[in-house]
């Protein structure tokens, strides 16, 4: 088969200039100090890709439950040396309800999930169905205004962009084997899940600000993956020396999600958030493609081209969205 192979390598380094020449068309169209911000974005995206991939090679290594310990671990002293590196002060608003400081044991079910579909399905199919699911959870709850959201009707037209998503998804899911569908459902609840932690984190975070948040959601995740390491994975005393058996670069994932948390205080002020988003986004499904490509996923063709129409119908809900946004 190696001649399938390399047509399957072939078509997806296709895509990755796809996904590049996008955003490079992006860059084209804004002039001044914005082109910076933008390629920021876009690096934004690209470490997202990044940290599932550390997060997942490690679960492969070391256990998911381990690998979930470990990921929050770091992240905890990673947000640490940041606020002392900045100056900040970690101030508790005793005002904010107590399930505000509880989104980071929500989101240890995001690192559980993805690590689990990680080498089962491709990563342009994990980006692509983590960012599906994370959209639809985050127009039903603008639609019936839940968790403090604005209350927004739905835009009919999003249905066209979601039309291409469905495909993809029928399209990578092999309903006779039960080994696709198991990561394609995780992965869509990773993206709920992620909507759901994010919008408890942003309460908290907009009291005490983003890097004292990100201290929190991973402080509070921390003791329940320890219990479920435990309990789930068997980790004893005697075999703790397991956990430190993975390459070193697997042990940064939670490093990586600390510092995007940075960049994204940087950039967001300073694009618009269609901008933000859409690069960010194509950051993503460039660097998933080459890591497909380096790690050989590429090979299986029915997850790329599923994975690349959700990126497509993801694609054309923003810009319609924003066609919508601009005619208002």
């Amino acid at each position: 088969m190696p001649g399938v192979y390399e047509k399957n390598r072939s078509s997806s380094r296709l895509r990755f200039f796809f996904f590049s020449d996008c955003a490079y068309i992006m860059l084209e169209q804004v002039g001044g100090k914005a082109h910076m911000y933008l390629l920021y974005a876009f690096g934004i995206g690209a470490l997202v890709a990044f940290q599932v991939l550390f997060n997942g090679s490690l679960g492969n290594a070391i256990g998911v439950y381990n690998e979930a310990m470990i990921v929050h671990a770091v992240g905890v002293f990673f947000a640490w040396l940041f606020l002392k590196a900045s100056h900040k002060k970690l101030v508790l608003d005793r005002s904010l309800p107590f399930w505000a400081y509880l989104g980071g044991c929500i989101g240890v079910l995001t690192v559980i999930f993805q690590a689990l579909a990680f080498g089962r399905i491709s990563m342009i199919s994990i980006s692509s169905l983590t960012l599906l699911g994370g959209t639809l959870a985050s127009l039903f709850l603008d639609s019936f205004g839940l968790m403090g959201m604005e209350k927004r009707p739905f835009n009919r037209s999003t249905l066209i962009g979601f039309a291409f998503s469905i495909a993809g998804i029928l399209v990578m899911m092999d309903f006779n084997e039960k080994s696709s569908v198991i990561p394609v459902i995780l992965s869509l609840t990773a993206g709920v899940v992620i909507v759901v932690s994010r919008t408890i984190n942003a309460v908290l975070s907009n009291s005490i600000g983003a890097l004292q948040g990100s201290f929190i959601n991973h402080l509070a995740g921390l003791p329940i993956t320890i219990v479920l390491a435990f309990l789930l994975d068997g980790l004893n005393l005697q075999q703790a020396s397991l956990l430190f058996s993975a390459p070193v670069w697997t042990y940064f994932g939670g490093a990586i999600g600390v510092v995007a948390i940075a960049c994204n205080n940087v950039v967001v002020p300073k694009i618009s958030a269609f901008h933000f988003t859409l690069l960010s986004f194509l950051g993503q499904m460039a660097t998933s493609i080459l890591i497909d490509l380096a790690f050989g996923t590429a090979a299986n063709i029915r997850s790329v081209y599923g994975g690349l129409l959700i990126a497509a119908g993801m694609i054309l809900n923003m810009l319609l969205s924003r066609k919508k946004e601009a005619q208002a």
